[in-house]
């Protein structure tokens, strides 16, 4: 062979020959339903690779009904062979909910949940399940996200989110609150939730470990949010009861009447709290009447949140909410 021709020879590699760490890599595009279904009846080197992985991304909606419960039993079993992994699920199905941490087969496995991305549950169950049931998550969660449709009532949530943001939570890092609720007897939601956090008593029992908390979602254009907080029960209720927290996202804020932006809030805020912040964005939900005073009300909530010696990072802004 010419050296020219040796020149120009290339080697395929096989994608059963990559190195472990180039796999790993390629398995983390894949929820886990699939990459178990796909790759680890192929051979025993990728089934190990697959059942010794140390964390699980599962998406309960992508699985057939008819493989639910036998996909299930698979991986409480990969979970009591290997007690390092550490599960993340998100779950949008009352009863796959209700069937993976009420039966006695799975509860004791997958009470060790460390992250939840919960829709299309209702109140009552997650309240269960968290705080009374034989899981315990309050004991093991540390990222949770409520999106989308979640059933009850206004006092359901209520409760529920004020438990979320107390010391219940004993290890609860991360929680995103993005959802509408809808009524558990005609499937109807509601245009918006309000949240109020009556149940928030301010003291030692109450404060949460929480650094970050998302309430509604940062649009990119004029658009509308599903929930709601107004700023006096931010600084009143909220914030006090969270001395850890580093990042506050919340979109969208509102003011319970037109002047109170103008006035002199002296309310009592954790002093820790403001020193931890690192991440302040606060988009502001303000009507018609109120457009005349936006640059106002931008420049009083940078006021309250930033000073001259302040390091963070904070961003506010205003936009028009169509009714």
């Amino acid at each position: 062979m010419s050296e020219r021709k040796r020149q120009k020879t290339t080697t395929l590699t096989k994608f059963e020959q990559l190195p472990n760490e180039l796999l790993l890599i390629c398995f983390d595009y894949f929820d886990y339903y699939y990459l178990y279904e796909t790759f680890s009846s192929l051979n025993q080197h990728f089934k190990n690779l697959i059942q010794y992985r140390t964390e699980i991304y599962l998406n309960m909606k992508l699985i057939p009904n008819e493989k639910f419960l036998p996909f299930c039993s698979q991986l409480n079993q990969l979970i009591t062979t290997n007690h390092n992994y550490s599960l993340s699920i998100r779950i949008n199905n009352n009863y796959r909910f209700n069937s993976i941490f009420q039966d006695n087969l799975f509860n004791e496995n997958f009470s060790r949940i460390k992250s939840l991305k919960i829709t299309n549950v209702t109140v009552s169950t997650l309240l269960s399940i968290i705080f009374d049931g034989k899981t315990n998550l309050c004991h093991t969660l540390e990222r949770l996200s409520l999106f989308d449709k979640i059933g009850g009532t206004f006092q359901d949530i209520d409760r529920l989110c004020c438990d979320l943001i107390s010391s219940k939570m004993k290890l609860l890092k991360h929680l995103d609150l993005n959802f509408i609720l809808y009524s558990t007897g005609d499937n109807e939601c509601e245009e918006y939730v309000d949240l109020e956090f009556y149940g928030l008593s301010i003291g030692e029992k109450s404060f949460s470990n929480l650094e970050t908390i998302i309430i509604g979602y940062i649009p990119y254009d004029d658009t509308f949010t599903t929930s709601k907080l107004s700023f006096k029960r931010l600084i009143k209720r909220v914030l006090p009861c969270m001395p850890k927290l580093k990042t506050l996202m919340i979109n969208s804020i509102y003011f319970d009447t037109p002047d109170n932006y103008r006035q002199e809030h002296k309310v009592w805020v954790s002093s820790s709290t403001k020193t931890n912040l690192k991440l302040v964005k606060i988009w502001v939900d303000v009507n018609a009447n109120e457009q005349r005073d936006k640059e106002k009300m931008e420049k009083y909530l940078q006021n309250y949140f930033t000073n001259e010696n302040s390091t963070f990072k904070t961003t506010i802004k205003i936009f028009f909410v169509h009714s």
